[in-house]
């Protein structure tokens, strides 16, 4: 994942504020990790599905890598604060790191809706990637190109496959589902 050719680079010192503001609010990363792993445990164990709770660990391990990433970054913040190409790579490892928590975010959805007839679990775990998004949005804006690089894979990525199957539901449970919600609007 490489920063657009088009963005010119700031001056260091401007560069160097906004790479320490994407590793600036470890309180809302924690939450929103504990969160995540949180719901993906809870969905993984109301449905049995073993790919859900493969992508549980998957986001637990993803959040642990990227603290670990966090902590790193703070020791090193001081000596890095002057070099232009470390603050690159700094920015390049969070970038990495927040696409790979996004996708991790993502594919439990586009299970979820492939392959588990459990409308609550449908709700909760598109809940839980609608927040991640909004958040990612915030916490990235002072890099745009972070937050938009996130949103494809932590929400929009499960829903053009899924709603694929949307006219052609896989079980009577979410015929009847979709059939009782949609009719509720179409009156």
């Amino acid at each position: 994942m490489a920063m657009p050719a088009s963005v010119e680079q700031p001056p260091t010192e401007v560069y160097a504020v906004l790479v320490d503001d994407v590793y600036s609010a470890p309180l809302s990363f924690i939450i929103g990790a504990v969160t995540a792993t949180v719901v993906g445990a809870f969905a993984a164990w109301r449905t049995g599905n073993p790919w859900l709770a493969a992508l549980t660990l998957a986001i637990a391990a993803v959040a642990v890598v990227r603290g670990f990433l966090s902590i790193a970054y703070r020791k090193h913040k001081e000596v890095i604060r002057g070099d232009a190409a470390a603050l690159r790579r700094w920015e390049r490892c969070y970038a990495i790191g927040a696409a790979a928590y996004g996708a991790c975010i993502g594919a439990p959805c586009f299970v979820a809706f492939a392959f588990v007839d459990d409308p609550p679990t449908h709700l909760l775990l598109n809940s839980s990637a609608v927040g991640f998004t909004a958040g990612a949005t915030a916490r990235n804006s002072s890099r745009p190109w972070i937050a938009i690089a996130q949103k494809p894979l932590s929400f929009c990525f499960p829903s053009p496959p899924v709603s694929r199957f949307a006219s052609a539901p896989f079980t009577p449970r979410c015929r009847q589902s979709r059939f009782s919600i949609t009719s509720r609007f179409s009156k």
